[in-house]
């Protein structure tokens, strides 16, 4: 008996493309909020969105891709969907973002283990996560808080 095994393709589709003005490349966590915040209009987002950005190996945005769309106060994120889209665009390394609707940018429990389980699949994936940054009336990021100890993250 014979089986059938299906062949199968994967590739990046891209959705559209704008001109935005913000910086090139993205060094430091304000240059990445920055650029986050000039691409996402997130005061008109009533929801949580957990966004992933693909740089190349000169810090150059690739793309920007929104992983999941949560509710008031939570979005579900797994490394899987995180990680996809910044495989397809050969990405170098990623920045991930999301929003707390209520403009505090005090992180939670959950964000503070998600960060850390992101880190640890991007060092295995040889594609590293440059820094996680809550948006809100701020901007929080966690590798500048220092947060990484408390949370046994090792950049």
């Amino acid at each position: 008996m014979k089986t059938i095994i299906k062949r199968m393709s994967v590739q990046l589709v891209k959705e559209s493309s704008h001109k935005y003005d913000v910086p090139r490349t993205l060094h430091s966590p304000e240059d990445a909020a920055e650029f986050i915040k000039s691409v996402i209009d997130f005061d008109t987002v009533p929801c949580e969105l957990f966004i992933v950005v693909p740089i190349d190996s000169k810090s150059k945005p690739l793309c920007v891709t929104v992983v999941t769309k949560g509710t008031l106060n939570c979005s579900l994120v797994h490394p899987r969907e995180v990680f996809q889209p910044c495989l397809l665009a050969n990405a170098a390394a990623c920045f991930v973002f999301h929003n707390h609707p209520s403009g505090d940018v005090t992180p939670s429990r959950e964000d503070k283990a998600i960060t850390e389980r992101l880190v640890k699949a991007g060092h295995i994936l040889d594609v590293p996560v440059l820094d996680h940054i809550i948006v809100g009336d701020n901007f929080y990021s966690f590798r500048t808080d220092g947060t990484e100890r408390r949370c046994n993250i090792i950049w």
